[in-house]
């Protein structure tokens, strides 16, 4: 009976921190997976991003290893044959990731950079205003260079779905791009899945109930 009984917690034991480990979306530029829109200085409609070079004074591309690259709705990166008209006060383009949170809620972790600047919104929310100063692109949060990225930090959403919402700006003349990479890490319902304490009790009961069973016996 004992021995049945460490063989049961031996295979719940992994089940359960299997079930409490937590689960990563990855979330990158030039994934392929966003929706696009144009404003209308660039005429409006649908687009589709693609990948573009960056300006050599530009954050490099893959900036914490997830695989991100600069993106734009054409090439208009640097060297690149789309001229981006300046336009201070509306976005060139809208860039919308949508992603969804597992039950129990999860952190979102994410940086952007964009030439020049971009507004960015979470489920609506904006949580970072374009910056209109210049200095290659803006001077400061949120610019083009190392450094001067938006960072989102443990941001807590709950279960279901969300959006990351980016409208990016051309102030002045040259390359324009978008460049952003995060993740978000979600676990299991606090209700349904143990804690490892509580799941090593369980355990311990299981033997303990099974060595009382034996002793009535004997």
């Amino acid at each position: 009976m004992i021995r049945k009984l460490l063989l049961a917690a031996a295979m719940i034991f992994p089940a359960l921190a299997m079930a409490d480990m937590a689960g990563a979306t990855v979330i990158t530029s030039g994934a392929g997976n966003t929706a696009c829109v144009l404003g209308p200085t660039v005429g409006g409609g649908a687009c589709t991003t693609q990948a573009i070079s960056a300006h050599p004074l530009w954050q490099g591309d893959n900036p914490n290893g997830l695989g991100a690259v600069w993106v734009s709705y054409a090439d208009t990166g640097r060297p690149g044959t789309v001229q981006v008209p300046s336009n201070n006060t509306t976005p060139i383009m809208t860039v919308t990731e949508t992603f969804t949170v597992a039950a129990g809620g999860g952190l979102l972790n994410f940086e952007i950079w964009a030439d020049d600047t971009a507004d960015v919104y979470v489920d609506g929310n904006q949580l970072f205003a374009a910056n209109f100063s210049q200095n290659i692109c803006a001077d400061g949060i949120i610019g083009c260079e190392p450094g001067e990225q938006g960072v989102i930090s443990n941001l807590f959403l709950a279960a279901g779905v969300h959006n990351i919402t980016m409208s990016i700006y051309q102030v002045g003349g040259g390359p324009f791009g978008l460049l952003y990479s995060g993740t978000v890490t979600s676990g299991g319902s606090p209700q349904a899945v143990p804690e490892p304490a509580t799941a090593l009790i369980f355990g311990g009961g299981l033997l303990g109930l099974g060595l009382a069973r034996r002793k009535r016996r004997g």
